[in-house]
């Protein structure tokens, strides 16, 4: 029973927030969030969806109410795991199709990972926050740059990197400098500001296209080592029982040593990753790892 009840929660949660994502246009209209003036993120005009995509409407409408239910449950974490998303948009494909419209349209921005297979996600509208409060207190070179990457870089560029030359290309002289000797483009010197801002990484991946960084956000790189340490600690928990499965009950009772990010965010990233498999039983869930995870 409180379990019925907890699934009709998330039902009513992710109604209400889809509803919020429509922003009061209708069933068949959506606005996503695209950086715009300085201190804020503007709305896009909102998208005119025909009667044969309703269905894709919903699935968008349901992804994006999907990330915002989650960061309301971990709001510890700056962002969300695509392990997370599948926990609620259950097909896959669809999860990641609407996911990549998403990130098309601007309405959230990808973030690297540095593993095998995940992908962070965070809206668009929170990520120019976050850029706008790195801007409180600066002034200056620092601040004009800011401007500049949220105004203009994360309004052009939605992929999770982006290539060192276009970084460089697209700057003409920045707002508040015109006039005092500064020369168009960007230089070595403000990659680094945005480097040292946690806005930016260098890639470290292999490319025969030159240097290129990737999108981040400050503070996210604790986030990352529980991530990785709690998953190996709860994942080697549940393995040492016998027939490698728990009740999802006492799972919720573990205390991990290596993660500060609680039980429930990294039992959702188990399932959704496909690590582990939960089987229904009169006693409640159970979590049973899948062969050779």
């Amino acid at each position: 029973m409180a379990r019925e009840e907890k699934r009709l929660q998330d039902a009513e949660g992710l109604e209400k927030l889809c509803s919020e994502a429509e922003g009061g246009q209708g069933r068949k209209r959506m606005k996503t969030g695209v950086p715009g003036a300085p201190g804020e993120c503007q709305q896009a005009p909102a998208v005119d969806w025909g009667d044969d995509e309703v269905e894709e409407h919903d699935a968008v409408c349901d992804v994006l109410a999907a990330i915002r239910l989650l960061r309301s449950e971990f709001p510890m974490c700056p962002f969300v795991l695509k392990s997370h998303v599948y926990t609620i948009v259950r097909d896959k494909t669809d999860a990641d199709v609407e996911l990549d419209h998403l990130r098309r349209t601007n309405a959230i921005r990808v973030l690297h990972i540095p593993t095998e297979w995940d992908e962070g996600y965070v809206e668009t509208s929170e990520y120019c926050n976050v850029i706008q409060n790195c801007m409180e207190g600066c002034s200056g070179r620092l601040r004009s740059v800011l401007e500049w990457f949220k105004d203009d870089v994360v309004s052009r560029h939605t992929a999770s990197s982006i290539a060192e030359e276009d970084l460089k290309r697209g700057l003409s002289v920045p707002k508040g400098m015109e006039g005092k000797g500064v020369r168009r483009g960007v230089t070595d010197k403000d990659i680094d500001m945005l480097m040292q801002q946690s806005l930016l990484q260098r890639d470290s991946s292999l490319s025969s296209h030159g240097q290129r960084f990737v999108f981040s956000l400050p503070g996210s790189g604790h986030v990352v080592k529980s991530l990785l340490a709690g998953r190996r600690e709860l994942l080697s928990v549940i393995k040492r029982k016998k027939y490698g499965q728990m009740l999802q009950s006492k799972i919720q009772q573990i205390k991990l040593k290596s993660s500060h990010l609680n039980i429930g965010w990294h039992l959702k990233d188990l399932i959704g990753s496909g690590v582990v498999h939960v089987e229904d039983t009169t006693v409640g869930p159970l979590i049973r790892v899948v062969q050779d995870s």
